[in-house]
């Protein structure tokens, strides 16, 4: 009220950038796990990495291959996705640094 606003400047301007940077973080810590996780979509039947490498186990036999390859895999994702997220927090702190 005091900069004499309207309520939709006051949340464009004010209220979600200050809420996205406040949320930013859990919202990509949470979308990492959700990565980490993936593996576990196997038990629904979804076909994802893990479930495609135990079919093609189960078809040549190169279990050690494969594994590792899902591990290149995930490490690769994770440590990208985890890259991108602290650039864009270090961006998005940036007018607050001293």
């Amino acid at each position: 009220m005091a900069l004499n606003l309207q309520s939709r400047q006051f949340f464009r301007l004010i209220a979600i950038p200050i809420a996205f940077r406040i949320s930013l973080p859990t919202m990509l810590n949470t979308a990492i796990s959700l990565l980490k996780n993936s593996a576990y979509l196997q038990t629904i039947g979804l076909a994802e990495l893990t479930f495609v490498a135990v079919d093609r186990i189960a078809t040549d036999f190169r279990a050690i291959e494969m594994f590792a390859a899902i591990c290149v895999i995930y490490l690769a994702l994770v440590a990208v996705l985890a890259l991108l997220a602290g650039r864009l927090e270090a961006r998005l702190q940036r007018p607050f640094q001293q």
